[in-house]
């Protein structure tokens, strides 16, 4: 079964490039007659609030993107691997590793909302 995720910090309210990813996400699993989940990647505990966390929850609501299961909390799971990452992996891997997935978490998000506001204004692709 095909399922997609949606794993945002709750650090604060949603911006249009997250409700952005947040749609397509939830539109390309229900395509495939998938699951859609929540992950809160809460492990800045620093920045991470609860209610941050409810009002993600409550705009996602807003919008119709209704999950197929109880959202997770990456902080409660990430026990499973140590650190995040396979323990293989030196530090300097890890540090790559993650600005690189951050960078193109940026770029696709960058991409997404550009088709949002295209379609928005009715410009063909």
């Amino acid at each position: 079964m095909y399922v997609g995720r949606f794993a945002p910090t709750p650090s604060g309210p949603l911006h249009i490039g997250s409700i952005t990813t947040a749609i397509a996400s939830f539109c390309d699993a229900k395509k495939n007659s998938g699951k859609w989940l929540i992950r809160f990647d809460d492990l800045d505990q620093q920045r991470s609030k609860v209610a941050f966390a409810s009002d993600i929850l409550r705009t996602l609501e807003s919008f119709s993107l209704i999950w197929d299961d109880t959202p997770s909390y990456q902080s409660k799971t990430i026990h499973c691997i140590p650190n995040g990452f396979p323990p293989q992996l030196s530090y300097k891997i890890r540090t790559s590793v993650n600005a690189r997935g951050k960078l193109l978490k940026i770029k696709i998000q960058t991409l997404l909302t550009s088709l949002f506001i295209w379609v928005l204004a009715g410009i063909k692709i």
